[in-house]
């Protein structure tokens, strides 16, 4: 992935503020009904860049919408990328300007999941786990209603892409118990946090975090 410098565009706005932030910027951001599954979008009118949010989603979810799409808008010169490395070059700049480094990092071994969510709650636990593998040797397993739906982890490690068994077992048990379970098997240690999301979904994330080999 091609690489960039983003000292001047992520210019550390708390995630409460982003909206203010962005329209700083002379973006506007408007809230509209959208299709199921659509998050947001962008376009311009008589010169003036738009922002559109789906006013159905979780305010967290709204957060991450007009940084992901704000970041998109900084890229749209960067004729080098495909459209697909854009896209998740705009992820990863989201989460810095929701999550800035100088915030974010010294919390990262000092708490766990749900500690940091409340630290940081106008970010999704998603969003956060995103930004703690870019910190720690860890990798993040998310599960929704027993399955899993995402897996992705640190670029300094190498990791199986399915769940281990150990990962797996840390998840029926949380899913059984609904409270925050750890276990230790060298060289991993795995830690699961139990999550009832506002969409009827029950979730789980396990965190896999590698002390050695």
């Amino acid at each position: 992935m091609t690489s960039y410098s983003f000292t001047e565009i992520l210019n550390k706005p708390n995630a409460d503020q982003i909206r203010r932030f962005v329209e700083s910027k002379g973006i506007a951001v408007l809230f509209r009904q959208l299709a199921p599954g659509i998050r947001g979008s962008t376009f311009k009118k008589n010169g003036k860049q738009y922002i559109i949010v789906n006013k159905l989603d979780s305010s967290e979810r709204q957060n991450f919408t007009i940084a992901h799409e704000y970041c998109e808008i900084q890229l749209e010169n960067k004729t080098d990328l495909p459209l697909d490395e854009q896209h998740q070059l705009a992820n990863i700049m989201a989460g810095e300007l929701l999550l800035p480094d100088d915030e974010f990092k010294p919390a990262v071994n000092r708490y766990d999941l749900h500690e940091l969510k409340k630290i940081f709650p106008s970010v999704s636990y998603e969003v956060i786990a995103r930004r703690l593998v870019q910190f720690k040797p860890l990798v993040v397993t998310i599960f929704d209603n027993g399955l899993v739906t995402s897996r992705f982890g640190s670029p300094l490690i190498r990791f199986p892409q399915s769940a281990t068994q150990l990962e797996q077992t840390a998840a029926q048990s949380c899913y059984e118990t609904k409270k925050t379970v750890s276990v230790s098997e060298p060289p991993m240690t795995v830690s699961g946090y139990y999550i009832e999301e506002t969409n009827g979904i029950v979730r789980v994330y396990i965190t896999a975090e590698y002390t050695g080999e």
